[in-house]
């Protein structure tokens, strides 16, 4: 018995996922996405404000740049997260670095997340064009995403 106990405890042990590898069932990615709403619905909320009431966009250009720029990190991080994001295969969770890759790379969401992340905005540096909120209009790609917040619910069947 102390014997099958080993090889029972021995096996769960090898089968506990990497620490680099993120499961959708655990806390840390709940609260990822809870970062990562908040800072689309700020995209959402504040572009279209900024574009309707110029004067807001030009009483506090710093504290838009700083918004902008953490929604901005926010979303490139998300393509790290989602790189190295589990997910279930044939009833199993999938922990193989190459395997988590190719599955995002070959995905909507991946070409999704590139076109939100067009640095569009950086037009508003020129002279000619000036703060102009509405060219980070591809932000906006984020919301779009049909899955949003579930994309990678192990649960759900593809």
């Amino acid at each position: 018995r102390r014997r099958r106990r080993r090889r029972v405890a021995h096996y769960r042990r090898r089968q506990a996922s990497p620490r680099s590898v993120i499961n959708p069932d655990e806390n840390f990615y709940f609260y990822w996405l809870f970062v990562l709403t908040a800072c689309v619905l700020y995209n959402l909320w504040t572009l279209i404000v900024r574009q309707s009431f110029p004067e807001l966009q030009a009483g506090l250009p710093i504290f838009w740049r700083c918004g902008d720029a953490f929604g901005d990190t926010v979303f490139l991080l998300d393509v790290v997260v989602q790189f190295r994001t589990g997910y279930l295969e044939q009833g199993l969770m999938v922990y193989d670095s190459k395997k988590l890759a190719t599955h995002y790379v070959t995905s909507r969401a991946f070409l999704l997340d590139l076109f939100a992340l067009a640095p569009l905005d950086l037009v508003q540096l020129s002279p000619k064009v000036g703060p102009n909120p509405i060219l980070r209009f591809p932000r906006f790609l984020k919301a779009s995403q049909s899955s949003f917040g579930i994309r990678n619910a192990p649960y759900l069947i593809e």
